[in-house]
């Protein structure tokens, strides 16, 4: 009964986190308004076999996340929210477990200090209020990684059940039908590296790893005979070409140093990080956690390492590739704040001193957001980039008395912080989180909207205004999923509309709308030459080139 309150009370913050507002800022291009707009396609037209942007097939994802998306859809109308809920109710879920699995294999005050770490980490907070494809995607793998390892120590215990092996497959499996075979490579090798660990003991039978991957293909492969039966191998083809790309090269916009992904989890993952590295560099009563625990930790730490290791060797880096990590990272961090409560221990200066640099860096990052409304005349004074100029023209919401919060909150959970660091009582851990999540939520609510009218503000409502016109939206010289979404747009009845020449010097049967940024004004001028100008908005040019009658 005890847990099951603690349980309820964990699903009711997470609901408080992570539903409301969900849907008061646009989509974000590429990606939230990508799947969106595929599980909109979906409900439009009834195929929900395949992924589809424009009516036409979509091979660089597998469609389970937009299943979901499609399924709130259906719920809750064609919207922000419902493109966004199916994160938000996963990060209820995901509290739950951890909850329930911190108890079972440590106990319940780790486990809430676990769930407090992930509430109070910044883009593990943030993902669950985001409508992009990775959260689904890692709590299936790490599902996958948990069965297994429960396997591994049912299976040490003498029991012959292979449910949890079989369990293990399915969730691999729907990982893959979420995003793809690296779900399948990262297990594989977290599963070699623990192998080479045990010093190439063979730590469960061979046979074992031949019935987990059986499982895994055939959970994807049911959805994909059925594709290839319909379709062919269209899919398969062009997802395996695309998949190799996005190892082999960096895609276009996503280049990055080796270290990427390090810079990323240190300051996205903060307060947890902070502790998650001081736990490599303080080696003092690791061993007072029984054999099982510790065999986690290990598990956890290959874990960690083979997704840094592996996404910082890809040539593509985009912040959520190494987001599996949040999972493993707030677990060792967890662990080293639970311990040093436990035992009173110290925390090193090390720790001491990172806690103290990152929270700097928020709180001045923090100020700038505040200021940024006041600053922004002299900014385009400065700026060279004529379209980033006419971006920050943009009007902004203003909201004197929470622009400040965050500021305030950053101070605050730094004095506290370093309070926790040297006292090791639970109440200024949970003060300290209560006020990193304050900061979290108000810097959301304060400063997204804003960044969201610079960036694309004026797009989505010239798109948002055609909604459903019998006309053509497009774009020219940069790629864009919002002329899709927002205007609504339904099957072409003409091929022609996919060919962009046709678009711009065609003989087209419907108004054309066309959004231009700035850069390409000129270019478009010359090559569109009877396009009539309509208006501009922050950096966004817009024409129409009508029927000729």
């Amino acid at each position: 009964m005890r847990f099951f309150k603690n349980l309820v009370v964990a699903i009711a913050v997470s609901s408080l986190l992570f539903i409301p507002f969900i849907g008061k800022v646009h989509l974000f291009d590429w990606d939230e308004i990508n799947f969106a707009e595929i599980a909109r396609e979906m409900v439009v037209s009834g195929n929900y076999l395949n992924a589809q942007i424009d009516f036409r097939p979509f091979t660089e994802k597998p469609p389970f996340f937009m299943w979901l998306q499609a399924i709130s859809m259906h719920l809750f109308g064609v919207s922000e929210f419902a493109a966004r809920l199916p994160n938000a109710f996963l990060g209820i879920l995901v509290s739950a477990f951890l909850l329930w699995f911190g108890k079972r294999i440590i106990s319940l005050q780790f486990a809430w200090i676990w769930v407090v770490m992930w509430w109070a980490s910044i883009l593990p907070h943030l993902y669950f209020k985001s409508g992009i494809i990775d959260p689904w995607f890692n709590f299936l793998i790490f599902l996958s990684f948990i069965s297994i390892i429960s396997h591994y120590h049912s299976y040490n215990k003498s029991s012959k059940s292979i449910s949890k092996l079989l369990l293990a497959g399915l969730f691999s499996g729907l990982a893959i039908l979420t995003k793809g075979p690296v779900a399948l490579l990262v297990i594989s090798l977290v599963a070699f590296v623990y192998w080479i660990f045990e010093r190439f003991r063979w730590y469960l039978p061979f046979w074992h790893f031949i019935v987990y991957l059986l499982t895994s293909l055939g959970t994807f492969g049911v959805w994909l005979l059925i594709d290839y039966s319909l379709n062919g191998p269209e899919f398969l083809i062009e997802f395996t070409i695309r998949q190799w790309e996005l190892l082999t090269t960096p895609d276009a916009g996503h280049r990055g140093f080796f270290g990427y992904h390090i810079v990323v989890l240190l300051f996205g993952c903060f307060p947890a990080s902070v502790f998650f590295t001081a736990w490599y560099f303080d080696k003092k009563n690791r061993q007072i956690f029984d054999l099982i625990t510790r065999d986690y930790i290990r598990w956890m730490s290959i874990l960690f390492f083979v997704v840094l290791i592996l996404f910082s060797i890809v040539k593509t880096k985009i912040v959520h590739y190494s987001s599996l990590a949040y999972y493993p990272l707030t677990f060792i961090a967890s662990i080293h704040i639970y311990q040093n409560i436990r035992q009173k221990n110290s925390f090193s200066l090390f720790s001491k001193i990172l806690y103290v640099f990152i929270s700097m860096i928020i709180l001045i990052t923090s100020l700038v957001f505040s200021l940024f409304p006041y600053l922004k005349s002299f900014l385009i004074l400065k700026i060279q980039d004529d379209f980033a100029k006419e971006n920050l023209q943009a009007d902004f919401v203003q909201w004197p008395w929470l622009d400040f919060i965050p500021p305030l909150a950053a101070i605050l959970f730094l004095l506290l912080g370093m309070r926790f660091l040297k006292n090791k009582k639970k109440k200024y851990l949970y003060l300290t989180s209560l006020l990193q999540i304050i900061w979290i939520q108000t810097t959301l609510y304060a400063f997204v909207g804003n960044i969201e009218r610079i960036s694309q503000r004026a797009n989505i409502e010239f798109f948002k205004s055609l909604k459903n016109k019998d006309i053509y939206a497009a774009t020219f010289k940069y790629k864009s999923y919002a002329q899709y979404f927002y205007t609504e747009c339904s099957k072409a009845t003409n091929s022609n509309k996919y060919n962009p020449l046709w678009l711009e010097t065609g003989n087209v049967d419907k108004p054309v709308y066309f959004s231009v940024r700035k850069y390409h004004i000129k270019q478009f001028e010359e090559s569109v030459k009877d396009a009539e100008f309509l208006y501009s908005n922050n950096g966004f040019y817009f024409y129409v080139r009508n029927p000729k009658k």
